[in-house]
Order: C-alpha cells, then structure tokens, then sequence
C-alpha cells in the first residue's frame, strides 16, 4: 500500500493494532557495528524490515506515524526491537489476524479527497490564522495589533494587516482554499489591503461573516455550516454536523450517552445511531461496542480527537448515541 497524502496517516493510525505484522522500508545500523563504542558507529543501511507492533505514535499534524515492534523478519537483528517510521509517500504492507468492519470504514475515508485550508479570522485588533484539514482543525497562530492605536503611537490598522499579510504568505499556498471570516467590516480592508500589497494571493478565496473573533468564530462558521464548497466533502464537516445534532438531541431527551447509558438503549432497541471518539476503538469497551453495533445493525459514527467536537464527545465520556424516540 502507498501512502499517498499526509492525511493517510490519521486514517491508518486508527487501522493499525497491537501484533499487526507491518512491513515498510527503513534504515538500521549494521549487526556487526553493534557493539562498538557511540564515536565508531557506522552509517545506517537501508533495508525491508517486518515488526509485530507493539507500540505506535501518531504524531498530529507533522505527518509522521512511529510503529515500534519486535523484528519478525528482514536482513539482519530477527527478535530485536526497531521502530519504522512512515510518511506521506511510503509504501508498507500491513498483515492483520482478522480484518473488521471499522478497518474498511477508515480506508474508504482515507480513499476519498484529501483537504487542506487555510481560515483566518480578522478583527482590529487580531487575527488568528488556523489550518483546516480533512479530519481536525489547529491554531497555527494569532497575531496582536501592537500598542492602542495611530492615535496613541500605536500600529496603524494598515500596518497591522501587512503584518497580518506577510504571516498568511508564510503558511499558505495557493493551491490550497483560503477562507477570510470576520465578525464586521475589519475583514475586508485586510482583503483591500491583500489585493494592493500582494493580489495573487487572494486570487482565489471565501469570506463570510461570523459573531465572534478568534477560533470560536471559526468553529462557528463550521458548523453552522456557512463554509461550503470543498468542505462539504471533508470528514471534518459532517463531524461537527453530528456533534451539533448530538448536542440538540441531548436537551430534547433524544440522545444519551456513556458506556453502560449507551450500551443499554442498544440492548432494548432504542439506539439510532452511535457516536465514539476515534481513539477508543482500539480499546476494551470501544471493540466490545463496535461488535455490539454490528450484531445489531446499529450505525456507529467514529470522531476525531483532532476537533472541537471531538473534545465535546470526550467530555460525555466518549461515546454517545441519537434514540429512536424520547428517553423515558
């Protein structure tokens, strides 16, 4: 398999288990150099290695899994540990003891669109600079207008959208969506200001009004569903969309949440849909609620940590479920 986009890696984060046998391509120092003292140690060679995993770190947003296991087979140090490291544009075979529902679920998403945008929220005052990507949203940076003002030997307003230009040229690519959100007027003199200073890069963008500054103005226009475009076909949307349902359905009696709260509306026929956070499937009750979805032909909906909403989730205890009708 070839890992096409650093997004893949989210994907098979969740796909990859304990004792999975994963091959890929890596670097090891000889055997021979093994026991020579720190100063002597050779160049690594590059080889095919196979480990059993036994340990894995998915390292958010820098575009790196770490797969650390004993060798199972390869050209030298069978039974050792070593750890492979994967990226966008790696190939790796991965062998499993049994291939479940959830893992198919996770490669038809990675399958589909990769996404990566770039949204800024201005104000007067700040601008914050966040990186949408196809399954979470991050704070890259904000940025302050320095002092109070022309009026009081402060940055001029002009200055600071210049400022806020030369950072958007830093972390922005054109070929990628530009989305310029603001709560009144500011937003469109740092557009005006874009076009005097620099107009091919804003080229191509999306602008629209939101209540509030900063991240909260961001994952508003998330959700409200105000971003269009390529984000409807990104996992992050319909997350956020899930969670704001789960959230309404929680103040009309239509939803519950916790394990046993949850496993039991399964059990008597009341649960629609089911809705855990991403990292439990790998554990105890998050394999034990996957098979008990599946025995009753329950949809079950994985979020991401990567997300408000995926924070929201983990405060109700990390899984939830929409009902039939009214708990009672």
């Amino acid at each position: 398999m070839w890992l096409q986009h650093p997004d893949d890696l989210y994907y098979l984060n969740l796909i990859i288990e304990n004792e999975d046998m994963l091959t890929a391509f890596t670097e090891r120092r000889e055997s021979k150099q093994a026991d020579k003292i720190r100063t002597e140690r050779g160049v690594k060679k590059k080889m095919n290695l196979t480990i059993s995993v036994e340990d894995k770190e998915y390292q958010n947003f820098d575009q790196r899994l770490r797969c650390h296991g004993k060798i199972i087979e390869g050209a030298q140090d069978v039974g050792n540990y070593h750890s492979l490291i994967l990226k966008a544009g790696d190939d790796f075979v991965l062998g499993k003891k049994m291939w479940m529902p959830h893992h198919e679920r996770m490669f038809s998403k990675a399958k589909k669109a990769s996404f990566r945008a770039i949204a800024i929220n201005v104000e007067t005052d700040a601008i914050v600079f966040a990186e949408l990507r196809t399954f979470g949203l991050r704070e890259l940076k904000t940025i302050n207008r320095a002092g109070g003002g022309k009026r009081k030997g402060g940055e001029t307003q002009k200055s600071f959208f210049e400022r806020g230009l030369e950072q958007l040229k830093e972390i922005y690519n054109s070929r990628e969506m530009l989305i310029i959100l603001g709560p009144g007027f500011p937003k469109e003199d740092f557009i005006r200001t874009c076009k005097e200073k620099d107009p091919d890069i804003v080229d191509k963008y999306q602008t629209e009004t939101v209540g509030q500054g900063g991240m909260n103005g961001i994952n508003e226009a998330l959700k409200s569903g105000k971003i269009t475009n390529k984000m409807e076909t990104i996992e992050l949307e319909k997350e956020l969309t899930i969670m704001e349902e789960l959230k309404t359905s929680i103040y009309k009696d239509f939803a519950t949440y916790g394990w046993a709260e949850v496993k039991e509306k399964i059990e008597n026929g009341a649960a629609e849909k089911v809705i855990m956070l991403d990292t439990e499937i790998h554990r105890k009750k998050g394999i034990e609620m996957l098979a008990l979805c599946e025995r009753n032909r329950i949809e079950i909906i994985e979020i991401s940590n990567h997300h408000e909403g995926g924070q929201m989730l983990e405060g109700l205890g990390k899984v939830a479920c929409l009902l039939r009708y009214k708990a009672g």
